[in-house]
């Protein structure tokens, strides 16, 4: 019994360095740690991100539909050619 007492002890010895290691390794391991995000604000920073990317595709849409409206209404001749000039219009009123 005494020697199981003492390979305890000797145990007990050896531990205490290494828990005190240990400790000094969290502390180390907390200070790295305050400067990451925690999951809510990686919540709130995708649902930001979200109305980004798709605020941006629609003013995307938005830019190309206003482009090719002006390209297909102006930028190509009519088909037809110029129009022709009216004739004017002339009212004759009767005299009374």
């Amino acid at each position: 019994m005494e020697k199981r007492i003492e390979q305890l002890e000797g145990f007990v010895a050896d531990t205490t360095p290494r828990l005190a290691r240990i400790e000094t390794r969290l502390e180390v391991i907390d200070t790295r740690l305050d400067g990451f995000a925690t999951k809510q604000e990686l919540a709130d920073m995708k649902a930001e991100l979200i109305k980004w990317i798709v605020g941006t595709a629609l003013a995307i849409t938005a830019g190309a539909i206003t482009i090719l409206t002006f390209v297909l209404n102006y930028a190509t001749p009519p088909r037809n050619g110029p129009a022709a000039p009216q004739p004017p219009l002339v009212i004759v009123l009767p005299r009374t």
